[in-house]
């Protein structure tokens, strides 16, 4: 199943089939995200592995071995530098990422860490560039529903790891990855409508035969708290058993 989480944590310590570099076009060694995978991975193999393939378009995408890290992979990607929107920055990057996730489906792999391509010393607004990522990974979603990819966005600032989660929830929420954290919340929504999607609010008094149990009867100040056997299901007012 198609998805896509945000987490913070450094990309080389995500446990995923592939992670993407922010490469630059001769795919040299450097600093940043791009320093922390080299030294990851073992910098004169993954280096010479880069001399090999030689160049890298803008806004495409090549891939090596990952050699000493986790990933399988590492997928060189080259994410445009930042000159104010109207060198074509926008399509560039969207290409960079989508060129990435081609590269997963065409190697067999089904997770892929992404850190905010361009975001870092290229100058692409941190907005912009979470904007372009998400409609990027939706897009092919959308065009391949069976990959089964997990894309995970790693990042290090707090701000940017809000900021990418509420441009996820307003772009693509269809893809979100609930945290196991968020379960219990889930299951109590589901209980909440399959118990009371029926039932009247306020409530006064009513039978709890009504759920086919025994005669004790239901009453509520105001249209709230619920227990009904082991489940708690909180809100705005207090209900009670009375026999």
């Amino acid at each position: 199943m198609n998805n896509i989480s945000i987490k913070k944590i450094s990309i080389t310590d995500l446990s995923v089939d592939a992670i993407v570099n922010a490469a630059n076009d001769r795919l040299m060694g450097g600093s940043g995200v791009c320093g922390a995978i080299f030294k990851a991975a073992g910098w004169e193999k993954l280096q010479a592995a880069c001399n090999a393939i030689g160049h890298c378009d803008t806004g495409s995408a090549v891939i090596t071995l990952g050699f000493d890290m986790k990933a399988k992979y590492i997928i060189h990607a080259v994410g445009p530098v930042w000159h104010g929107g109207d060198r074509k920055e926008p399509q560039l990057l969207y290409g960079a990422y989508c060129r990435s996730l081609e590269l997963t489906v065409e190697n067999g792999c089904h997770s892929i860490g992404f850190p905010l391509i361009s975001a870092g010393i290229f100058g692409y607004p941190a907005e912009k560039a979470w904007r372009k990522a998400i409609q990027a990974c939706s897009d092919f979603f959308g065009k391949h529903p069976d990959a089964d990819i997990s894309v995970v966005f790693a990042v290090l600032d707090r701000s940017i790891l809000d900021l990418g989660k509420n441009t996820l929830e307003e772009l693509a929420p269809q893809y979100i990855l609930a945290a196991k954290s968020d379960w219990k919340t889930a299951i109590c929504r589901q209980v909440t409508t399959l118990l009371f999607s029926n039932v009247p609010s306020p409530i006064s008094r009513c039978r709890r035969s009504a759920w086919g149990t025994s005669r004790r009867r239901w009453r509520t100040s105001g249209s709230g708290i619920w227990r009904a056997d082991a489940f708690m299901l909180t809100g705005a007012g207090r209900a009670t058993a009375s026999t």
